[in-house]
């Protein structure tokens, strides 16, 4: 009896430990794979020159996220259609790149990126430089799979009636002090 029941348990731990083993992801990238890929990224958007080529870091999936203004492009259709770099009424101007970067970090499967676009021209009005944070979190292929980014546009009068994505922020009541003459915690 005692035989059975040592069988049965050796037994059920092999089939845990080949579960376990056949559900395991496929291993992640490196750290230096991740950094190659953030350096080609930010070359090819400095320079603006191969748009396809830009395009292929995304995931057919990705989302862009422009918090300050409040908009979002998802899937390849819509960031093609976003970043628009094929827009006749925009130039680098006297500007040698689009963007300098100023400090890169990584966290995993993200890079977090600060710096600046330089002074560009667009429908004949000088704009910039705009300093900006971006986040590039990565998918398992190596592609971006979300894009999050705070630029201080400038002059703000230009960017008034952009969505404010403030609104879609969803606060738990206990961040919030209330009275009982209160009905709403933001009163």
């Amino acid at each position: 009896m005692k035989k059975i029941i040592l069988t049965c348990i050796i037994s059920s731990f092999i089939l845990v430990l080949s579960a376990c083993q056949s559900t395991q992801k496929k291993a992640q990238f490196s750290q230096q794979d991740l950094q190659q890929k953030v350096s080609l990224f930010l070359k090819t958007y400095a320079f603006r020159e191969d748009f396809e080529l830009f395009l292929s870091f995304y995931a057919a999936d990705a989302v862009i996220e422009d918090v300050i203004r409040g908009e979002q492009a998802v899937g390849s259709k819509a960031i093609k259609t976003y970043l628009n770099w094929e827009d006749p009424d925009f130039s680098l101007g006297r500007s040698a790149s689009h963007l300098v970067t100023e400090q890169i970090s990584f966290d995993q499967n993200k890079a977090i990126i600060q710096g600046y676009f330089m002074p560009f021209i667009y429908q004949g009005v000088q704009l910039g430089p705009w300093r900006f944070t971006t986040i590039l979190e990565f998918n398992d292929e190596l592609k971006i799979s979300k894009q999050t980014d705070w630029v201080n546009y400038t002059p703000k009068v230009i960017f008034n009636n952009s969505p404010n994505s403030n609104l879609k922020l969803k606060i738990p009541k206990y961040y919030f002090k209330t009275t009982p003459e209160q009905s709403s915690p933001i009163e």
